[in-house]
């Protein structure tokens, strides 16, 4: 199969309506650091492949290679490699837009959150034993509801929004049967029937 390279080579890396917003602005330093800023807050991205040259034109992220490609191994990591960044800016975008978030219950006798902002730790009580977890991005907002039963983790960083929620989660995974622990919000919990004895 021949592969038109030529439309590749001037691709914007995100969709074209999006990457206009009025409000957001692009910059790459050092040659292929990418960084989105909309007046407020800004966000270092990502750091771009170091085989691509990279403009930005009328705030339109433009990408090509520095040479041209021969081998089909190197035309395949480029395609693979393209998408990935799309998907990359495009949710980095939607961050700044609207805040990535992700809530979690707690569930069970005793079972609750404390949270300290200025230390950025969780203290959790799980009926009679007690964890501690400390936040490792800053860049996470955490509120707690429901006399910490219920606990809301959002940011503009969707990686970093979706790895805390999964720490915290992994601290006291639901138990299949009785549903104690902790849960995400949008996942339904259905428990399984426990087999009895004939």
């Amino acid at each position: 199969m021949k592969i038109d390279m030529q439309f590749y080579l001037n691709l914007p890396l995100c969709n074209l309506d999006v990457i206009n917003s009025k409000n957001l602005h692009y910059k790459i330093d050092n040659g292929n650091l990418l960084t989105i800023n909309n007046g407020k807050k800004e966000n270092v991205l990502c750091k771009l492949p170091a085989n691509y040259l990279y403009e930005v034109r009328e705030n339109k992220l433009y990408f090509k290679l520095e040479r041209e490609i021969k081998r089909n191994y190197d035309k395949h990591q480029f395609k693979k490699l393209h998408g990935t960044y799309i998907s990359l800016i495009n949710s980095a975008i939607i961050g700044f837009e609207k805040d990535y978030a992700r809530t979690l219950l707690l569930f069970g006798s005793g079972y609750r959150a404390a949270y300290n902002e200025k230390e950025k730790s969780f203290v959790f009580q799980f009926g009679s034993s007690v964890s501690n977890l400390k936040l490792k991005y800053n860049d996470i907002n955490i509120k707690l509801e429901n006399n910490g039963t219920v606990i809301h983790v959002s940011g503009h960083n969707k990686h970093n929004v979706h790895a805390e929620a999964a720490r915290i989660y992994l601290l006291k995974p639901k138990n299949v049967y009785k549903g104690h622990g902790i849960r995400y919000s949008h996942i339904p919990f259905k428990a399984k029937v426990i087999k009895k004895k004939s």
